[in-house]
């Protein structure tokens, strides 16, 4: 789910539970399921589903909880239950199957930490390299694979704009000016400097 929540690594220390890092986290790991289908389905035994790849942030408690609202569901529909069990799959994993408090989570796993935070990334570039953005410089558009996001302001700009930009700026000595190339990123570059000399 691309809905901002930050992530955060706790430590115990005797009774009190601090936070030790947090992390902006805006996907989650894509989950599997498998549903196995018994001999007795559909009216006298429920379909069994196993979820994947949730270890990391969702609690045993919480899988226990999901296997009771799936008996529950097939206990209403019997034969249309699969489905059922898709929908209800993907609806609740949207919202983190409801184990965010106030849009944070929270490990107690260094492990966890960083695979959550290492699967939002992933994440994050594989959104980044399909988009497609406007270059500044050259006002044509590309997929994000071939451009260059400012971390700071959050600026783009093709690979070949970007590349000249800075070739041309070293050629000229003027290292020290190497910044992002956008207009406004450059009235604040010219003040800042104007503010220190």
């Amino acid at each position: 789910s691309a809905r901002a929540r930050e992530l955060q690594k706790s430590e115990e220390h005797g009774s009190e539970v601090s936070v030790h890092r947090s992390a902006a986290l805006n996907h989650l790991p894509a989950i599997w399921c498998r549903i196995s289908i018994p001999p007795g389905y559909p009216y006298q035994q429920a379909p069994a589903l196993a979820i994947g790849n949730v270890s990391s942030w969702l609690p045993s408690w919480k899988l226990d909880e999901i296997s009771k609202e799936l008996v529950q569901i097939w206990d209403s529909f019997k034969d249309a239950v699969i489905f059922s069990y898709i929908d209800y799959i993907r609806s609740n994993s949207e919202s983190g199957f409801g184990v965010f408090r106030d849009n944070k989570i929270v490990v107690d796993d260094e492990e966890n930490f960083k695979f959550l935070v290492e699967e939002n990334e992933k994440e994050e570039k594989v959104i980044f390299n399909n988009s497609t953005f406007t270059c500044e410089i050259c006002q044509s558009e590309h997929k994000g694979l071939h451009t260059t996001r400012f971390p700071d302001c959050g600026d783009v700009f093709c690979d070949t704009c970007l590349s000249s930009y800075f070739v041309h700026t070293i050629k000229r000595g003027d290292i020290g000016s190497i910044h992002c190339p956008s207009v406004s990123c450059t009235q604040l570059h010219q003040k800042q400097l104007k503010e220190l000399y």
